[in-house]
C-alpha cells in the first residue's frame, strides 16, 4: 500500500550517531620531530603526548607560545627557532588554543604539516581533534602514535584503552511505544525561530497543541544555532524540569560533497553536549538533518521522528533520506562508512562481533541459572575493565555505581557499544547509567537474552 510504503521509507530516515570502534592502524613508527605547543596549561596532557611520540621513534619538541597574547612576530620567530634544522612531521596543541592564530603565523616550511588538537574531554568535539583518556597507558600511547603516523580520514577520533573510535551513523528503529514519545505541551521555547527551520518547528508545535513562547516558563526548549548559544541555553534551563531539550544542526560528514569542517565541528560539539546532559538525566537530543524532502512541505514526519527519538532515549540522531546503495564510493563521507548498504565500506570486524554474540548464546543455552549469571557478569566486568584501562576484571565491583567506578558519558557509551556487540542486543544509549551498577546491568542483559526464541528460560 502506498501509505504504508511511504511510512516505511520515512522510518528508514532515522540513524543513531554513535562512537564506534574503527580498524586500528597496523603500525606505530614515528619519524622526524613533532612540535608540541605549550601555553602553560595542561602540562600533563602534553607530557603524555611527548612520551607517546618518543616511545615510538619521534622527537617531541616543546615550544612555548601564548596564542592569545603574543604578537605575530614573536610567535613566528619562536616557531622558526624551534623548527630550525628539524624535519617537522606534525604539530600538536591542546584543544581550546587559537588554531586560527597558529595557522596564520606558521613559517612557510611547516605550513603544510598535519596539525592536531588533543583533548582529555568526554569526547572530541572539534574537527582534527584526538580525544584522549585522563591516563594514557601503553595501549593508548601506541594508538595515539599510530593515529599520528598514519593520519586519519576522520574528522575526529577518540583513543581509549579499548580501541580507537570514530563517529558513525547506525540505523535505529524508533518504533518504541508512542506513549513514551515526547508530547509537546504548554509553552515551548524555540531559539532560532526566525530561521526557516525554526519557523517550521514553531508551526508544528502550534499544530501539536503547544505554544512557542519565548517568555513563559517552558516545558521544553528547541535550539537552532551555534554550539556556543546551545551551551548557554543548557546552562540557563539547568534547574527546570523539561520534557525535551532538542538541538538541531545540519548533517555533515555523511556525504563527502556536503562535508564542511566548521559544520562537522559544530555538529560534534552539540552531540557531545547532548550526551553529557543525558548522562545527567536530562532529556537532550541533537538532531542532524540531512536531505529530507518532507521539510519542504511542513516537516510533520520529521517532527514525529524527533518526538520518537526523545522518548527512545537517544542523545544524537540523524534524519536523512538517502539511497546509499546508489551512492558512488567517492561520495561517501566518514560518518556513513559503517552502513551495511555500503558493503566493504563498513567497519572491519563486524563478523567477529556476530561470532562473539553467537558464541555467548551457545554458552548460555547449555548453562544453568547460576552459571548464566556468572557468564554474563564476566562479560560485563571484562569489558568494563577494558574500557577503563584496568589490567583485570577484578577491578570492577559488581555492586559499585558506574559513576564511582570512573565512567563518564563517553566511556558509558563505549561500554554499551561493546556489550551490544558481545550480546547481539540492541541496547539503549543510556542503559549503563540508567541501571547504575554492573549487577543490575547483568540482570537486565540476562532477562533480555532469555527472551530470545532460541534460548530457553532455564537449562534442562
Amino acid at each position: 500500500m502506498p501509505a504504508i510504503d511511504a511510512w516505511r521509507r520515512r522510518r528508514d530516515w532515522a540513524y543513531r550517531i554513535a562512537w564506534t570502534p574503527i580498524a586500528e592502524p597496523v603500525t606505530a613508527a614515528l619519524t622526524g620531530a613533532w612540535l608540541l605547543v605549550d601555553d602553560g596549561t595542561g602540562p600533563e596532557l602534553l607530557a603524555a603526548c611527548a612520551e607517546a611520540i618518543a616511545e615510538h621513534g619521534g622527537r617531541p619538541l616543546r615550544v612555548s607560545l601564548d596564542l592569545a597574547a603574543d604578537a605575530d612576530g614573536a610567535l613566528e620567530d619562536r616557531l622558526k627557532d624551534a623548527a630550525a634544522g628539524e624535519a617537522i612531521a606534525g604539530i600538536l596543541l591542546r584543544t581550546g588554543q587559537r588554531t586560527d592564530r597558529l595557522a596564520g603565523v606558521l613559517p612557510e616550511e611547516i605550513r603544510d604539516v598535519p596539525l592536531w588538537q588533543v583533548a582529555q574531554d568526554d569526547e572530541p568535539g572539534r574537527a582534527g581533534c584526538i580525544g584522549l583518556p585522563e591516563r594514557l597507558d601503553a595501549r593508548c600511547r601506541t594508538r595515539l602514535a599510530a593515529v599520528l603516523q598514519q593520519g586519519s580520514a576522520e574528522e575526529a577520533v577518540a583513543v581509549r584503552p579499548s580501541g580507537v573510535y570514530a563517529r558513525r551513523l547506525v540505523r535505529t528503529n524508533l518504533e518504541s511505544d508512542p506513549e513514551t514519545w515526547w508530547r509537546p505541551r504548554g509553552a515551548v521555547r524555540v531559539v532560532g525561530a526566525d530561521t526557516a527551520l525554526g519557523a517550521r518547528f514553531a508551526a508544528w508545535l502550534t499544530a501539536a497543541g503547544a505554544a512557542p513562547d519565548p517568555d513563559a516558563p517552558p516545558t521544553a526548549v528547541v535550539h537552532i544555532g551555534a554550539p556556543e548559544t546551545a551551551v548557554a541555553l543548557a546552562e540557563e534551563v539547568a534547574g527546570l524540569d523539561l520534557d525535551a531539550i532538542v538541538f538541531c544542526t545540519p548533517l555533515s560528514g555523511a556525504l563527502s560533497e556536503a562535508a564542511d569542517p566548521d559544520s562537522a565541528a559544530a555538529q560534534a560539539r552539540l552531540e557531545a553536549l547532548s550526551r553529557r546532559l543525558r548522562a545527567d538525566g536530562r532529556p537532550a537530543l541533537t538532531v542532524a538533518l540531512g536531505p529530507v524532502p518532507d521539510l519542504d512541505t511542513g516537516g510533520a514526519h520529521v517532527f514525529e521522528l524527533i518526538r520518537a527519538a526523545v522518548g527512545h532515549g537517544e542523545a544524537a540522531v540523524a534524519l536523512a533520506d538517502v539511497d546509499w546503495a546508489a551512492i558512488e564510493p567517492a561520495a561517501v563521507g566518514p560518518l556513513a562508512r559503517a552502513l551495511p548498504e555500503l558493503g566493504h565500506h563498513g567497519r572491519a570486524g563486524l563478523g567477529r562481533a556476530a561470532d562473539d554474540a553467537e558464541s555467548l548464546r551457545r554458552r548460555l543455552a547449555g548453562a544453568d541459572a547460576g552459571e548464566r549469571r556468572a557468564i554474563v557478569l564476566d562479560v560485563v566486568r571484562t569489558r568494563a575493565a577494558d574500557v577503563l584501562g584496568h589490567a583485570s576484571a577484578d577491578a570492577i565491583d559488581e555492586t559499585g555505581d558506574f559513576l564511582d567506578l570512573g565512567f563518564s558519558s563517553f566511556t558509558a557509551l563505549e561500554l554499551r557499544n561493546l556489550l551490544a556487540e558481545a550480546t547481539g542486543l540492541e541496547l539503549a544509549p543510556v542503559v549503563v547509567f540508567e541501571l547504575r551498577t554492573p549487577a543490575a546491568l547483568v540482570e537486565f542483559l540476562l532477562a533480555e537474552l532469555t527472551t530470545k526464541e532460541d534460548l530457553p528460560d532455564a537449562a534442562g
